[in-house]
């Protein structure tokens, strides 16, 4: 009752509006139900399907946390805090009074602190995105090497197996560096 035949993912994965990750992930998927296994065979795709798992969970996590900064990035966008910082200078140099001065200064810092962080999370929203990019391109990669496996299964089921964990586990290991960094900054507001 929890599985869909070949057919019925065929006819439904068109309708499903995905991202190019989950698109890939579904080719996949169709792939592995359409090619006839041995069991050592079936039991590679089933490991690849495990680590195909992994990817895009890690891919939506990403995602999830590049649409949490969005928001706190269009309240601070750089160019705006580019542009106020500009004239808190100008207000500071054309302020002869010391006690609007120390105020103006204050406001300064303050105004160079946002832009400091604005920059950084756009940073880091640009890492995001480029680790979704190449979470996109190993799964594509994987994709690729399975179609190798159908052409002869025997033959490649180890190397592709093997060349698609290599992928999987390089992916997690930036994604991880990649989230920690994104934490840092989170956590800096």
């Amino acid at each position: 009752a929890n599985s869909l035949s070949n057919a019925e993912m065929r006819s439904v994965f068109p309708h499903l509006t995905l991202n190019r990750a989950e698109r890939i992930y579904c080719d996949a998927l169709l792939m592995i139900v359409r090619t006839e296994t041995d069991s050592e065979t079936e039991k590679t795709f089933r490991e690849l399907l495990n680590q195909l798992n992994e990817l895009l969970k890690n891919y939506r996590q990403l995602d999830q946390k590049r649409q949490s900064l969005l928001p706190i990035l269009g309240l601070h966008s750089v160019n705006d805090l580019e542009r106020e910082f500009g004239e808190w200078g100008q207000r500071l140099d054309a302020t002869t009074d010391n006690i609007s001065r120390s105020a103006i200064q204050q406001s300064l810092e303050m105004c160079a602190t946002r832009l400091s962080n604005a920059r950084q999370i756009q940073q880091n929203l640009e890492r995001l995105q480029v680790q979704q990019d190449t979470i996109v391109q190993t799964l594509a990669s994987a994709l690729s090497a399975m179609a190798r496996m159908q052409i002869a299964p025997a033959l490649q089921a180890g190397e592709a197996a093997q060349e698609i964990a290599q992928s999987v586990s390089q992916m997690n290991q930036q994604t991880w560096a990649v989230e920690q960094a994104v934490e840092e900054v989170l956590s800096i507001k």
